[in-house]
Protein backbone atom coordinates (compact mmCIF):
# COMPACT_ATOMS: atom_id res chain seq x y z
CA UNK A 1 0.00 0.00 0.00
CA UNK A 2 1.51 3.65 -0.54
CA UNK A 3 1.41 6.12 2.07
CA UNK A 4 0.12 10.03 0.92
CA UNK A 5 3.15 12.31 1.96
CA UNK A 6 1.68 15.55 0.12
CA UNK A 7 -2.02 17.09 -0.68
CA UNK A 8 -1.42 20.34 -1.76
CA UNK A 9 -3.00 22.40 -4.52
CA UNK A 10 -1.10 24.82 -6.69
CA UNK A 11 -3.00 27.18 -9.00
CA UNK A 12 -6.62 25.34 -8.20
CA UNK A 13 -5.18 22.59 -9.03
CA UNK A 14 -4.47 19.28 -6.75
CA UNK A 15 -1.34 16.94 -6.57
CA UNK A 16 -0.18 14.90 -4.61
CA UNK A 17 3.29 13.19 -3.52
CA UNK A 18 3.28 9.15 -2.54
CA UNK A 19 5.29 7.24 -0.76
CA UNK A 20 4.69 3.49 -2.35
CA UNK A 21 6.49 0.58 -0.07
CA UNK A 22 9.77 0.19 -1.43
CA UNK A 23 10.63 3.43 -0.53
CA UNK A 24 10.23 5.45 -3.50
CA UNK A 25 7.95 9.17 -4.04
CA UNK A 26 5.69 9.63 -7.45
CA UNK A 27 4.41 12.35 -7.55
CA UNK A 28 0.71 12.92 -9.01
CA UNK A 29 -1.57 15.81 -10.69
CA UNK A 30 -5.40 15.95 -10.89
CA UNK A 31 -6.50 16.55 -14.26
CA UNK A 32 -9.92 18.51 -14.77
CA UNK A 33 -12.52 18.10 -17.43
CA UNK A 34 -11.60 21.30 -19.02
CA UNK A 35 -8.13 20.87 -19.41
CA UNK A 36 -6.50 20.28 -22.53
CA UNK A 37 -4.57 16.99 -20.82
CA UNK A 38 -7.59 15.66 -19.43
CA UNK A 39 -7.93 11.67 -20.09
CA UNK A 40 -4.76 11.76 -22.79
CA UNK A 41 -2.18 9.24 -22.00
CA UNK A 42 0.85 10.17 -20.81
CA UNK A 43 2.36 9.47 -24.48
CA UNK A 44 0.18 12.26 -26.01
CA UNK A 45 1.70 14.82 -23.77
CA UNK A 46 5.49 13.40 -24.05
CA UNK A 47 6.80 16.99 -24.87
CA UNK A 48 4.28 19.12 -23.16
CA UNK A 49 4.22 18.00 -19.65
CA UNK A 50 7.60 18.25 -18.09
CA UNK A 51 8.69 15.95 -14.40
CA UNK A 52 11.24 14.20 -13.40
CA UNK A 53 12.02 10.89 -15.46
CA UNK A 54 8.72 11.69 -17.63
CA UNK A 55 5.02 11.15 -17.16
CA UNK A 56 4.61 7.62 -16.55
CA UNK A 57 1.09 7.21 -15.11
CA UNK A 58 -2.03 8.20 -16.24
CA UNK A 59 -5.54 6.94 -15.35
CA UNK A 60 -8.94 8.01 -12.93
CA UNK A 61 -8.46 6.82 -9.71
CA UNK A 62 -8.68 8.46 -5.95
CA UNK A 63 -5.97 9.91 -3.84
CA UNK A 64 -6.66 10.81 -0.09
CA UNK A 65 -10.70 10.77 -1.67
CA UNK A 66 -10.25 13.04 -4.31
CA UNK A 67 -11.38 10.66 -7.83
CA UNK A 68 -10.42 12.21 -11.06
CA UNK A 69 -7.99 11.91 -13.60
CA UNK A 70 -4.60 11.79 -12.32
CA UNK A 71 -0.77 12.14 -14.21
CA UNK A 72 2.57 11.44 -12.41
CA UNK A 73 5.71 10.34 -12.48
CA UNK A 74 7.47 7.91 -10.45
CA UNK A 75 11.43 8.58 -8.68
CA UNK A 76 12.41 5.33 -8.84
CA UNK A 77 14.84 5.13 -12.18
CA UNK A 78 17.74 4.81 -12.82
CA UNK A 79 19.53 7.40 -10.62
CA UNK A 80 17.25 7.51 -8.36
CA UNK A 81 17.40 5.79 -4.88
CA UNK A 82 14.78 4.60 -2.15
CA UNK A 83 14.51 6.63 1.14
CA UNK A 84 15.69 4.09 3.47
CA UNK A 85 13.55 5.79 6.12
CA UNK A 86 10.59 5.70 4.18
CA UNK A 87 10.41 2.09 3.08
CA UNK A 88 8.19 -0.43 4.65
CA UNK A 89 9.33 -2.95 7.42
CA UNK A 90 10.50 -6.11 5.66
CA UNK A 91 10.77 -4.70 2.03
CA UNK A 92 12.49 -7.75 0.48
CA UNK A 93 13.35 -6.12 -2.37
CA UNK A 94 14.35 -2.88 -0.53
CA UNK A 95 17.66 -4.40 0.11
CA UNK A 96 18.59 -5.17 -3.22
CA UNK A 97 17.39 -2.37 -5.47
CA UNK A 98 19.18 -2.27 -8.51
CA UNK A 99 19.13 1.53 -8.37
CA UNK A 100 21.26 1.62 -5.54
CA UNK A 101 23.57 4.80 -4.90
CA UNK A 102 21.42 7.18 -6.77
CA UNK A 103 19.56 10.33 -5.57
CA UNK A 104 17.18 9.97 -2.94
CA UNK A 105 14.23 12.20 -4.30
CA UNK A 106 12.82 14.28 -1.59
CA UNK A 107 9.75 16.10 -0.96
CA UNK A 108 10.59 19.27 -2.07
CA UNK A 109 12.12 17.75 -5.10
CA UNK A 110 8.75 15.76 -5.76
CA UNK A 111 6.72 18.75 -5.04
CA UNK A 112 8.62 20.96 -7.44
CA UNK A 113 8.53 18.44 -10.88
CA UNK A 114 4.10 18.53 -9.29
CA UNK A 115 3.88 22.60 -9.54
CA UNK A 116 5.97 22.24 -12.91
CA UNK A 117 3.64 20.14 -14.34
CA UNK A 118 1.22 22.37 -13.52
CA UNK A 119 2.29 25.17 -15.03
CA UNK A 120 2.95 23.05 -18.17
CA UNK A 121 -0.92 22.35 -17.94
CA UNK A 122 -1.62 26.11 -17.39
CA UNK A 123 0.25 27.16 -20.74
CA UNK A 124 -1.18 23.77 -22.65
CA UNK A 125 -4.65 25.19 -21.85
CA UNK A 126 -3.76 29.02 -23.03
CA UNK A 127 -1.85 27.78 -26.38
CA UNK A 128 -4.02 24.89 -26.85
CA UNK A 129 -7.60 25.97 -26.51
CA UNK A 130 -8.05 24.36 -22.92
CA UNK A 131 -11.41 25.35 -21.49
CA UNK A 132 -13.77 22.86 -23.15
CA UNK A 133 -16.41 24.37 -21.50
CA UNK A 134 -18.36 27.94 -21.61
CA UNK A 135 -16.70 30.69 -19.41
CA UNK A 136 -20.55 31.41 -17.31
CA UNK A 137 -20.81 27.22 -17.15
CA UNK A 138 -17.35 27.51 -15.26
CA UNK A 139 -18.46 30.05 -13.14
CA UNK A 140 -20.80 28.32 -11.77
CA UNK A 141 -19.67 25.32 -11.00
CA UNK A 142 -17.79 25.40 -7.61
CA UNK A 143 -14.07 23.16 -7.96
CA UNK A 144 -14.04 25.18 -11.06
CA UNK A 145 -14.74 28.70 -10.12
CA UNK A 146 -11.33 30.09 -9.43
CA UNK A 147 -10.21 28.08 -12.36
CA UNK A 148 -9.67 31.69 -14.79
CA UNK A 149 -6.98 33.11 -11.82
CA UNK A 150 -4.60 30.25 -11.97
CA UNK A 151 -5.34 30.30 -16.02
CA UNK A 152 -4.65 34.07 -16.59
CA UNK A 153 -2.92 34.52 -13.62
CA UNK A 154 -5.16 37.48 -11.77
CA UNK A 155 -8.55 37.43 -9.93
CA UNK A 156 -11.80 36.41 -11.91
CA UNK A 157 -13.57 34.96 -8.97
CA UNK A 158 -16.68 35.88 -8.41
Amino acid sequence: MYTIEVHEKYKHYEYCIVINPLGYRCGYVKTEEFDVAYKKSYDDLHGDIHCHGGLTYNDSTTFNESYGYWIGFDCAHHGDSPDPDLAAAGSSMFSTSIFSGGAIRTKDYCVDWCESMIRDIVIMNRTNGGLRVGVKELMRQEPLQCFLKGLLGEEFCP
